[in-house]
């Protein structure tokens, strides 16, 4: 092979590309994460119903690492619907009827409207519920008669309800997607209210990470006659989302509900496996104007400014007192000692 194509290639597959050329390499700190875990971080994906917006021209890859196959590019202001997000930051998407990834870093989630009122997926009352079909009924990827289908229903089969909208439309998990089915071809199923050993209705919302203290089934429901979807080994960590009035907490487990029982899962305070950082999911605002970053010290290239009063999220915060932060697609960073947490 030609030495100098060879190099160029290497350097093309790492690159972030604008409308106006190479600009950022999208080997990052939190990119570098991905890739050394290898294809194994697509299983843990919490299930989003999105839009992200580009803020670069971005590669979506057949998997969620930087060595996956680039099966196109979402060019810079574009949307596309973001169906999951993996623990290690990319959000899963479909792409030409294919999976594809994209790394968040680059994609902005924004606020859809749709003025077609057939479709009101942004207007949806949550539910914890089991429906059973009374009817073969489809599964669209929206919320009317002209969402695509992606699969059936069968009659007298039951399944997740996870939301309802306002016309009528059931929200739910099909094979890792966001899907819906129309109301009126489902039953709620009573026991998934009255049965008093399933108390998935009566769910405080958490936000914190759980250690197994055993191996422990994660099922798929709150009690435990519920089908197990798979075991969290002792040790392991899992985002805790809710915990039911019975003391089970509520997960996400490769892109479904699931539920583990208490008693063998220990609250612990979350870290990134880099002992120098601890996650955060907090908004800041600023004491002062400050300095964004792009290492955490105050030799790190200036990104930016953050002006007094100003807002900014927070994701993590180093043992040196650096909060790690987004500025406009790029991981930066501002010192603690002028940011105040507000939410």
């Amino acid at each position: 092979m030609n030495f100098k194509k060879y190099v160029s290639t290497l350097i093309v597959g790492a690159m972030v590309f604008t409308s106006g050329g190479v600009i950022a390499n999208a080997q990052t700190n939190s990119t570098n994460k991905a890739t050394t875990v290898s294809t194994q971080a697509n299983g843990s994906i919490t299930v989003l119903d999105k839009t992200g917006k580009a803020t670069h021209d971005v590669y979506i890859r057949d998997n969620s690492n930087t060595k996956g196959k680039i099966l196109g590019t979402l060019n810079k202001n574009k949307t596309i619907k973001l169906n999951g997000k993996t623990k290690y930051g990319w959000y899963k998407v479909d792409y030409n009827g294919k999976a594809g990834y994209v790394y968040s870093s680059y994609v902005k989630i924004v606020e859809t409207s749709d003025n077609n009122s057939n479709n009101n997926n942004s207007d949806i009352t949550v539910l914890d519920k089991t429906g059973k079909a009374t009817h073969n009924v489809y599964i669209r990827d929206n919320s009317n008669t002209k969402g695509k289908i992606l699969g059936t229903l069968n009659k007298d089969k039951t399944i997740k309800l996870n939301g309802k909208t306002k016309d009528g439309w059931y929200k739910v998990d099909y094979n890792g997607k966001v899907g819906y089915v129309y109301s009126s071809y489902i039953k709620i199923d009573a026991t998934s209210d009255n049965n008093s050993s399933n108390n998935n209705s009566d769910i405080t919302v958490l936000d914190k990470t759980g250690k197994a203290t055993h191996n422990v089934y994660i099922r798929d429901n709150s009690n435990t006659k519920g089908k197990i979807l798979g075991t969290l080994n002792k040790d392991k960590t899992i985002k805790l989302n809710g915990k039911t009035k019975d003391g089970w907490y509520k997960v996400d487990y490769n892109g479904k509900v699931g539920y583990v029982y208490s008693s063998y899962v220990k609250i612990v305070e979350t870290s990134d496996n880099n002992s120098n950082t601890t996650v955060l999911d907090k908004t800041g605002k600023a004491t002062h104007d400050v300095y964004i970053r792009n290492n955490s010290n105050t030799k790190g290239k200036i990104l930016g400014t953050l002006n007094k009063n100003k807002t900014i999220k927070i994701k993590e915060k180093t043992k040196d007192g650096w909060y790690k932060v987004d500025y406009n697609g790029n991981v930066g960073y501002v010192y603690s000692s002028y940011v105040k947490i507000v939410g």
